[in-house]
C-alpha cells in the first residue's frame, strides 16, 4: 500500500476514533465543540473536502473586552469567552449576541460544549456549567485561577488543569451536582508546577502537561499516575494532543521541538530535528538580546545603538535584526508599544509554541523563535511517523509589532492548515507543501485558535472582535472521486451498496477494513472507460460500527487513484 493511500485510511480511521471513543460529538458536521475541536486536542476536523475562503469575512462582531479564549460550535451558536468577565453565545451564522453570562474575572480559558451545557473557567476561581440554549447557570464549581479548557471524559465527569493554588488537576461530578451552592471537584491532583496546558483525553487516559516541562499520563480508574515524561521547555499554554497511540507535544520555552511519546508508555518515538546542545545555544543567543536590552536599545541615542550593535557583534550575536530594529523605531518607541496590550509581551524572548494539530500525515506547530527582537514566527509541518520535515521549508514570517509574544495554534481540515498570529494575520497554508493558498488581516493579535465547522471558519482576536468567513468547498479531482460512494449510510438493513466508477479503463480494488484496521472484504473487478459498478456488500453478520471502504483503481495506462469511504452499520 503506498504512502498517500496509506495517510487516506488513517485519515479516515483518526476521525472515526475521534468519534467513538470521545463522549461528545466530534470535530465533524456543524460542531467544534471544545478547544482543538475534540477531546483528543488534535485541531483536526474531519470535513475533507474543504477549501478557503474565497471573499472577505461573512461577518464581525465586537465585544467589550479582549479575547484570548477559542471558539467552541454546536449547532447555530458560537461560544466564547472575553477578558470583561463574560461567557458570550452568538449567532453563528450572523454573529448576533443570543445571550452572556457574567463571571467575577476575566474568561481566559476556552468553552466546553457537552450535553447541551456549557463548561468553561473565570478567573475569578471557578468553573460554570451554563445550559447552551440560554446562559442560564446550571453548575458553579471550585476551581483555581487562570485554568486550563476543560475536557470531558464521559458524560458525567469534567476535567480541568488547574492554576493556582491547586496546580494540578481537578475532576468534577456533573451527575452529583447540588441545586445550589458551589460544589467541589471529585478528585484533585497535584502536580509539580501549575497546569494551563489543557487535558488530552483517550478512553480512560488524560494527558496534561505543567510549566516545569512534564507530561503526565492518568488513569482515571483509580486516579493514578499511569507516567511521566520530561522535556527542557515549559507546558505553558501549549496543550498535547493524542492521536491513535502516541502523544504529540510541543512544549516551548527555549525547546520548541515536537515530541511523539507513546501513549501507554510515555516513551519517546521521536523528536524532532533539535538537541539538547541546540536548545542551550538558543538560550543564551536569547539571554543576550533579552526585553530589556532590546528597550534600552530602542530608547538609546543613534551613537549609543551604533556601539551597542558593535558590542554584540563582536560576542558573535546576528545583529541584522537590530539594525533593522533601529531604523524601524528611529522615532521611538512609545507609539508602536501603545498599538498592543501590554500583558501581551511574554517574559523575556523566549519561545512561546503553539498546541500542535495532527492529522493523519503529518504535525503542525507554530513557533515564535528566540533570538529575534522582532516577533518572528514560523509554521513547521512534520512527517507523524517519523518527526521528518514535510515540507521542504517552513513557512516565516517577522512581525514588525514589538510587544507580539503568543501565537494562535493551527486548525486542519482537508487539505489546508488554518491559523493566526500577530497584527491579525490570518492564513491558509497546504498541508502538503506549505505554500500559502489564503490570507487576510483582522483587526488584533491573534491568540486563540480558530474553529472550523460544516461551511464556516472562525477567528477571535485580542481586539475584541470575532469573524466567520465562508468556507468554499474543494474541487472535484476527477469521475472516479465523484461517483465512488456508498449508500445508505449509515447502512440499516442487509447491504451496504458501494458504488465504483472508473473514468478510463482500469482495475477496481475494494477492500473493506474494520475501525481496527483488520480486512473484512477484498473483491476486484476490470472496467471499462466511463463503466460504473455497485458492489452489494452483506451486512447481515457485521457488526454494528464503523467501517473504512477503500477503493483503488490501476489504469490501463499504468496511473493509479484511491478513495477511502467511511460506511457506518447500524442495524
Amino acid at each position: 500500500m503506498s504512502n498517500s493511500i496509506k495517510y487516506d485510511l488513517e485519515r479516515a480511521i483518526v476521525a472515526a476514533i475521534t468519534v467513538i471513543s470521545c463522549g461528545m460529538t466530534a470535530a465533524s458536521g456543524s460542531d467544534w465543540p471544545a478547544f482543538r475541536g475534540n477531546m483528543q486536542r488534535t485541531g483536526f476536523c474531519t470535513r475533507s473536502n474543504v477549501a478557503p475562503p474565497s471573499s472577505k469575512w461573512l461577518w464581525q462582531t465586537a465585544l467589550p473586552g479582549p479575547i484570548y479564549s477559542s471558539p467552541a460550535v454546536h449547532d447555530s451558536l458560537l461560544f466564547i469567552g472575553a477578558r470583561d468577565s463574560n461567557v458570550y453565545a452568538l449567532n453563528a451564522n450572523t454573529g448576533a449576541v443570543v445571550w452572556r453570562f457574567k463571571t467575577g474575572g476575566q474568561v481566559e480559558s476556552s468553552p466546553l460544549f457537552s450535553n447541551n451545557t456549557i463548561y468553561i473557567g473565570s478567573d475569578d476561581g471557578y468553573i460554570y456549567g451554563l445550559d447552551a440554549s440560554g446562559g442560564r447557570k446550571l453548575a458553579q464549581f471550585i476551581a483555581g485561577f487562570q485554568l486550563s479548557s476543560c475536557a470531558v471524559v464521559n458524560s458525567g465527569l469534567i476535567v480541568s488543569g488547574l492554576g493556582l493554588p491547586q496546580s494540578g488537576l481537578g475532576f468534577y461530578r456533573t451527575s452529583a451536582l447540588p441545586l445550589h451552592g458551589v460544589a467541589q471537584p471529585e478528585m484533585l491532583i497535584s502536580l509539580p508546577m501549575i497546569t494551563y496546558s489543557s487535558p488530552a483525553i483517550s478512553g480512560s487516559l488524560v494527558v496534561v502537561g505543567s510549566t516545569d516541562g512534564g507530561i503526565s499520563c492518568f488513569d482515571i480508574n483509580g486516579y493514578r499516575l499511569k507516567w511521566n515524561a520530561k522535556t527542557n521547555g515549559n507546558m505553558y499554554l501549549s496543550s498535547p494532543a493524542i492521536a491513535g497511540q502516541t502523544v504529540f507535544c510541543s512544549p516551548g520555552d527555549f525547546d520548541p521541538y515536537v515530541y511523539a511519546l507513546d501513549l501507554n508508555s510515555g516513551r519517546t518515538l521521536w523528536a524532532s530535528a533539535g538537541s539538547q546542545a541546540d536548545v542551550v545555544a538558543k538560550r543564551r543567543a536569547a539571554d543576550a538580546v533579552d526585553a530589556k536590552l532590546v528597550r534600552r536599545f530602542l530608547h538609546s541615542s543613534p551613537e549609543r545603538r551604533t556601539q551597542m550593535i558593535r558590542q554584540l557583534g563582536s560576542h558573535g550575536i546576528d545583529v541584522s535584526v537590530l539594525e533593522h530594529l533601529s531604523a524601524l523605531y528611529a522615532g521611538g518607541l512609545s507609539k508602536r508599544q501603545a498599538t498592543s496590550p501590554t500583558d501581551f509581551v511574554p517574559d523575556g524572548l523566549d519561545v512561546k509554541t503553539s498546541s500542535v494539530a495532527v492529522d493523519a500525515a503529518n504535525v503542525y506547530v507554530i513557533n515564535r523563535e528566540p533570538g529575534y527582537p522582532l516577533p518572528r514566527f514560523s509554521m513547521n509541518a512534520l512527517d507523524r511517523s517519523s518527526g521528518k520535515a514535510a515540507w521542504k521549508s517552513k513557512f516565516t514570517e517577522l512581525r514588525n509589532c514589538l510587544p507580539i509574544g503568543y501565537c494562535s495554534s493551527p486548525v486542519v481540515a482537508g487539505n489546508s492548515v488554518f491559523f493566526g498570529w500577530g497584527e491579525g494575520k490570518v492564513y491558509a497554508l497546504s498541508a502538503d507543501s506549505g505554500a500559502v493558498q489564503w490570507q487576510d488581516s483582522l483587526s488584533g493579535d491573534i491568540v486563540a485558535s480558530p474553529a472550523i465547522t460544516d461551511d464556516k471558519l472562525y477567528f477571535a482576536t485580542v481586539n475584541g472582535f470575532v469573524y466567520a468567513f465562508n468556507l468554499t468547498a474543494a474541487a472535484p479531482s476527477g469521475d472516479f472521486r465523484t461517483r465512488t460512494y456508498c449508500y445508505p449510510n449509515p447502512a440499516h438493513g442487509s447491504v451496504s451498496h458501494i458504488q465504483m466508477s472508473a473514468s478510463r479503463a482500469g482495475v477496481i480494488d475494494l477492500t473493506v477494513y474494520s475501525s481496527a484496521e483488520k480486512s473484512v472484504l477484498r473483491f476486484s473487478k476490470q472496467l471499462t472507460t466511463g463503466e460504473t459498478f455497485t458492489y452489494d456488500w452483506d451486512i447481515s453478520h457485521a457488526a454494528n460500527g464503523v467501517y473504512f471502504a477503500l477503493v483503488q483503481v490501476k489504469y490501463s495506462d499504468g496511473t493509479r487513484d484511491s478513495k477511502v469511504l467511511k460506511v457506518a452499520v447500524l442495524h
